[in-house]
């Protein structure tokens, strides 16, 4: 028996050739369809974004409305050249508070209601608030109607309630 093993193992050669062409035939079709594809996911994740920033840009534009309306508001004001103090009932007794104050007092607040002055603050000294005291009866302006004083941690609170005398007596 003979075999004949030239021919089969030319049966079997494989054709590098139309394997490369295959290939590249279906890398020439596959590519695009793969770019596409990817760019197409693109575009769609852009769009998402886009839709995201006009929502942003929606929901801020209210907010910006305000800010220009301000804006514009602040435009429109405008501050006198210069403030005359004559022209308050009390400046005058304000300007004598002032130079009346001692030195080592804080106030949190001075308010005028009805020709009375209600003055709260605190000190770290009590001879400031006696001083103080002291300085209000002297003056012609003002007449003490109550000290309350109330003791803290450090610091001294406490709360004047002074009458303002008309300015003719």
């Amino acid at each position: 028996m003979r075999i004949n093993l030239l021919e089969e193992k030319e049966a079997h050669k494989i054709n590098w050739f139309e394997i490369g062409v295959t290939i590249a035939i279906i890398l020439i079709f596959a590519v695009p369809v793969l770019h596409y594809f990817v760019n197409y996911i693109q575009l769609q994740n852009l769009e998402s974004e886009r839709n995201q920033w006009r929502q942003q840009v929606s929901n801020l534009q209210p907010q910006e409305d305000y800010y220009l309306e301000l804006e514009e508001e602040i435009d429109d004001f405008y501050m006198p050249e210069k403030i005359e103090p004559a022209q308050y009932p009390v400046a005058s007794a304000l300007e004598e508070f002032g130079i009346i104050t001692p030195d080592n007092l804080t106030f949190e607040s001075i308010d005028y209601i009805e020709g009375e002055l209600y003055i709260t603050g605190y000190t770290n000294e009590v001879d400031s608030i006696i001083r103080l005291a002291s300085n209000i009866n002297t003056t012609d302006i003002f007449s003490l109607l109550s000290i309350e004083q109330f003791e803290g941690n450090s610091l001294i609170n406490f709360n004047f309630d002074l009458n303002l005398k008309p300015e003719g007596d």
